[in-house]
């Protein structure tokens, strides 16, 4: 069985402007606790629909050369993605 999905994250322009007919529309996240707007915005938009994370980001995004810009425990991020897996 084969489906499309969307993958945005979790503002509303976002998760709308993404979105395809006959897609299931996905959010992305991370370590920042985010998880429970996230969820709550996709249940809201697709209230019949699976709640997926599609991406789950265990840290940020940083260029080439640049200083980190946020990191965390490794207890902490298995803390917080515990917590979205429940």
């Amino acid at each position: 069985m084969e489906f499309i999905k969307t993958s945005d994250g979790d503002m509303d322009v976002m998760l709308t402007g993404g979105r395809c007919e006959g897609c299931l529309t996905t959010v992305n996240f991370g370590v920042d606790g985010t998880y429970e707007r996230a969820f709550s915005k996709l249940k809201a938009l697709q209230p019949t629909s699976p709640i997926m994370c599609a991406e789950y980001w265990a840290g940020t995004f940083c260029h080439w050369r640049d200083e980190h810009h946020k990191t965390i425990s490794t207890s902490d991020g298995c803390d917080q993605f515990g917590k979205m897996l429940d």
